[in-house]
C-alpha cells in the first residue's frame, strides 16, 4: 500500500529532502544507462532522488524515489497532445500538455497542486510552475554540459512542492525526450 501525502504535514519520514522557505537542488542525466535514469542531488551533492525509466514497458513509465516516497509517471496512450498520469505519496493526477507555440505548456489537473501552470521558455531550458499567482518553483537548463542538467529552485517550503519539483522536472524531460525520438524516427 502506497502512504498518500497531505500537503500541510511537511515531515515525510526517511526523505532526504531539506525543509525550508526556499531551497536549490541539480537534476542530471545518468551517463550510459542502459534505461534512462535523473538523480537529483543537493547543493552538497548528496543524493536525494533519482528517477528511472522502465527498461520493458508498453508505453513510457518512470519510477521516482526520494527517500520513502514512491511515485509512478505514466503516459497515458491515445491522446492528442502528451499526458503523464502521477500515482504516489502526492495522490493521483495528471500533468497535461497544452496547445502553445514556440514553448511548452502543461497544466496539473487533480491532487494537492490542482490548477498549477508549467510553463517553459523557447529553448526548453527554463520552466515556472504557478499556482494562482503564486511561484512555486523555477528550473534552469545548463547548455555546455556533457549530461542533461537542470538547477531546480523551490519556493515551496513544504515537503510536496519537492516532490512537485521532482515529478513535474521528470515529466518535462521525459516528454523532451520522447519528442527528440519522434523527430529521429521521422527523418
Amino acid at each position: 500500500m502506497v502512504a498518500r501525502f497531505d500537503v500541510e504535514n511537511s515531515a515525510l519520514p526517511g526523505t532526504a529532502l531539506a525543509q525550508g522557505p526556499s531551497r536549490t537542488f541539480t537534476a542530471c542525466n545518468k551517463l550510459l544507462s542502459l534505461r534512462a535514469r535523473v538523480d537529483f542531488a543537493d547543493s552538497s551533492g548528496a543524493q536525494i532522488a533519482s528517477a528511472r525509466k522502465r527498461l520493458v514497458s508498453w508505453r513510457a513509465t518512470w519510477d521516482i524515489e526520494a527517500g520513502e516516497s514512491r511515485i509512478r509517471l505514466r503516459r497515458k496512450l491515445l491522446t492528442l497532445l502528451p499526458r503523464w498520469l502521477v500515482d504516489g505519496d502526492l495522490g493521483e493526477f495528471s500533468i497535461r500538455r497544452r496547445w502553445a507555440l514556440f514553448r511548452r505548456r502543461y497544466r496539473i489537473s487533480g491532487g494537492p497542486f490542482d490548477g498549477a501552470d508549467l510553463e517553459g521558455n523557447f529553448t526548453d531550458l527554463r520552466m515556472e510552475v504557478t499556482l494562482t499567482g503564486r511561484l512555486l518553483l523555477k528550473t534552469r537548463g545548463f547548455i555546455f554540459t556533457l549530461r542533461d542538467r537542470h538547477e531546480v529552485e523551490v519556493f515551496d517550503g513544504s515537503q510536496a512542492g519537492a516532490l512537485l519539483a521532482i515529478t513535474t522536472l521528470v515529466a518535462l524531460l521525459a516528454d523532451r525526450r520522447d519528442d527528440s525520438e519522434r523527430r529521429r524516427d521521422e527523418s
